[in-house]
């Protein structure tokens, strides 16, 4: 699923090109060195969870890459090359906010009670999400053996982090967030905590398929509680549904918010079909259903795959609607992006990064409900927002890179306008 992160309300942290790294002599002298120290530290304390969309994006372009239904000679490379990419970039966004926190121990209280920055903690489990899936399907299946328990012990720390975040900011957001009391404060990144359980599931029902009997019965019971998110994100759906009915689309700044509700769509999805066909093959390689035969079991053989034959079935009706909603509000968000973009410039900003996961969830959605059903509109539909999702990809990637190395693009909205820590950590009552 997906993100945007909030415009920037200060001035860009300080730049830092490489010609800053060394003095006029050339040699990189203390000056050269405190200088470039005081614009990591900089950087350190502007590094927000929104940076974690990054790992969202690029995780779900490496996914898309390697299961694109036409391959070519030297994809699945590319692929891996993405997911390892990922890795790096996901340790090194992991170290920065651990010395984030403990450096500057405020900031973590001021985050948590910031009514935005706070909602994208939800982007960490999701961006760990998706370099799962790629282990699974790049070590596990190749593999085994170990990569297996690796792929299953992660996916079991991502559910535990992802149903922490769903009940725990939402928590925030209901007795410690200080919102103003119009409609226009909904925001679309209130679906980045409860989508996580979501990703979570999807990612239970890829691990599972190459699980032993027993595990994989667990954790395909375990992702469909997670599944239950689901039902949270359309009720905040319908929310934003209004809020844009009464106050319009986004500002620039935040117009790419508006694709958020795609990605909670497309993970139900996907979530859906990838659970019910694994139930289906647990079902023929085991003989027994998910209540292990205490219950089917004492009906005539074969009625136990005759019940996860019609739970896919059902399963793919179900999975077709919500895929159908998500179009919806891919269209509305492109036309709404569309006529933004004629209205004025959008700049440049993380919120960017929320062309990517959304779009492509529903491509995967896409591609999964062309291989089940054998459709060729479903494969090609899949493809061509695959290709999207990886030319938008590599754009925003090159941008952020370009950003990051001048600084402009850390941002803090949470550091209040001074840009600075707080002296002491916040203790909000409830408002």
């Amino acid at each position: 699923m997906a993100s945007t992160a909030p415009p920037a309300t200060r001035a860009p942290v300080e730049e830092l090109s490489i010609d800053d790294e060394i003095t006029a002599d050339g040699n990189g002298s203390n000056a050269g060195r405190a200088k470039f120290a005081s614009g990591l530290r900089r950087r350190i304390l502007h590094f927000t969870p929104s940076w974690f969309v990054v790992n969202m994006g690029t995780g779900i372009s490496s996914i898309l890459l390697y299961n694109l239904p036409y391959s070519f000679n030297g994809l699945k490379e590319i692929a891996i090359a993405i997911w390892l990419l990922n890795v790096v970039l996901f340790s090194l966004f992991l170290l920065m906010s651990i010395a984030r926190y403990c450096i500057f121990p405020t900031v973590l209280y001021a985050m948590l009670f910031h009514p935005v920055q706070s909602l994208f903690v939800g982007c960490f489990p999701m961006g760990f999400a998706t370099i799962v899936n790629m282990t699974v399907f790049v070590a596990a299946e190749r593999w085994g053996g170990r990569w297996i328990w690796l792929a299953w012990s992660l996916w079991w720390i991502d559910a535990a982090i992802s149903v922490i975040i769903a009940i725990g900011i939402p928590f925030f957001v209901f007795t410690r967030h200080q919102h103003a009391s119009t409609l226009n404060t909904v925001s679309p990144a209130w679906l980045l905590p409860i989508v996580a359980p979501n990703v979570a599931s999807a990612t239970g029902g890829i691990v599972a398929a190459v699980l032993p009997p027993s595990q994989a019965r667990l954790t395909i019971i375990i992702s469909y509680m997670l599944w239950s998110s689901v039902p949270i994100a359309v009720m905040i759906m319908g929310l934003l549904y209004l809020r844009m009915a009464v106050h319009k689309i986004p500002l620039a700044t935040e117009i790419f918010s508006v694709l958020l509700p795609l990605g909670a769509c497309g993970q139900g999805a996907f979530a859906l079909l990838q659970l019910a066909e694994v139930g289906l093959e647990h079902t023929k390689a085991t003989g027994f259903w998910l209540d292990s035969g205490r219950m089917l079991g004492t009906l005539p053989a074969g009625t136990a795959e005759l019940v996860a034959s019609a739970v896919w079935a059902g399963t793919v009706c179900i999975a077709l609607v919500i895929w159908a909603l998500g179009a919806f509000w891919l269209l509305i968000a492109l036309l709404s992006i569309v006529d933004t973009a004629f209205e004025g410039q959008i700049p440049f900003n993380m919120g960017w990064w929320g062309l990517t996961f959304p779009i492509g969830t529903h491509a995967v959605a896409a591609t999964t409900l062309g291989r089940q059903l054998g459709s060729t509109a479903f494969k090609v539909v899949g493809t061509v927002e695959s290709v999207a999702v990886v030319l938008l990809w590599i754009y925003i990637a090159g941008m952020t890179a370009i950003k990051s190395i001048e600084g402009s693009i850390f941002s803090a909205p949470c550091l209040g306008p001074t840009g600075q820590p707080p002296k002491e950590a916040p203790r909000k009552k409830r408002p």
